[in-house]
């Protein structure tokens, strides 16, 4: 599963990119995803801190260091908490 979520800049700051992430997190969790990853970009400060206020938090540094060789750029690599034990590191998706 794959998404692009982008808030509206008139109506940024109100909580609104919280509510759709944990959205889009408990879809995937309902669908059998034990493990949900994202990346942004390291300069997106505000999407940073909306996606760590919806319950994601950074990956290992080192498997983001392995994620980022194919990358245009070093992205910010976070995991979604849906509840599952910690994913082993490689691991992009699974499903029980």
């Amino acid at each position: 599963m794959r998404a692009r979520l982008i808030v509206a800049p008139d109506t940024r700051g109100r909580g609104l990119g919280r509510v759709l992430v944990r959205g889009l997190l408990a879809r995937a969790v309902a669908a059998g995803y034990a493990d949900v990853f994202m990346r942004v970009h390291p300069d997106n400060a505000r999407a940073l801190r909306c996606y760590r206020g919806a319950g994601f938090a950074p990956v290992d540094p080192a498997l983001a260091e392995a994620w980022n060789e194919a990358q245009p750029v070093g992205y910010a690599w976070l995991r979604g908490d849906t509840g599952a034990p910690d994913a082993p590191p490689g691991t992009s998706a699974s499903r029980p």
